[in-house]
């Protein structure tokens, strides 16, 4: 299928020119104490539900993250769900987002994309780098096509379990060196606190 979903990483960077470089962008972010609505639902699911596909995975782990995620920062950013991303469907920059949050808060559309998340296949977080690339570039392209001027995008890639963040600036994408994980869910949340942060306060 074309679109954002049909990229590997090998495809994406060779397509589009970019180079990539390994990085630590996310070292010495402090960790944030999840609420206990969050760690109560992360241990239930995982204690009585299945989790052995990507959707249950979605459902069930990912979802209330990324719920939490639009709580803490819901002056500043509005998080969505499976929204198309149309950015250039001539190349193939379209299709479905599995979640993209915005720099808009409180939009029923998305407006400043400013970071990526996809949910990968099979545990493994290279079967969705290369897709989640392509929805940054993107992001890229939307912002600048509506003239927000964003210094870069960020990104993530998820098993569920394990979280991998990347971040594209001009035709560099930068994949942090270390891979998170489930039961470090305060540190992912600092993570992503951080990196809105850092694009909300550059939006102009």
């Amino acid at each position: 299928m074309a679109g954002y979903s049909s990229y590997s990483l090998r495809a994406v960077k060779r397509k589009f020119g970019l180079i990539e470089d390994k990085s630590h962008f996310t070292i010495g972010i402090p960790p944030i104490i999840p609420t206990d609505l969050l760690v109560q639902t992360l241990e239930r699911n995982l204690d009585t539900m299945g989790l052995n596909n990507e959707k249950s995975r979605s459902e069930f782990v990912v979802a209330p993250i990324m719920m939490e995620v639009a709580y803490l920062h819901r002056a500043r950013v509005s998080v969505y769900s499976g929204e198309n991303l149309e950015a250039d469907k001539s190349e193939d920059l379209n299709g479905e987002c599995d979640f993209i949050i915005s720099g808009m808060p409180r939009s029923s559309t998305i407006e400043i994309p400013i970071i990526c998340l996809v949910e990968c296949e099979n545990d493994n977080l290279m079967s969705g780098t290369g897709q989640c690339v392509a929805q940054m570039l993107g992001a890229q392209i939307v912002n600048e096509r509506d003239g927000n001027r964003l210094p870069y995008i960020y990104g993530c890639v998820t098993t569920g379990n394990d979280w991998k963040f990347l971040k594209l600036e001009q035709k560099t994408i930068y994949t942090d060196i270390t891979t998170y994980y489930l039961k470090d869910v305060g540190q992912i949340l600092g993570i992503f606190q951080r990196l809105i942060e850092d694009l909300t306060h550059s939006t102009i």
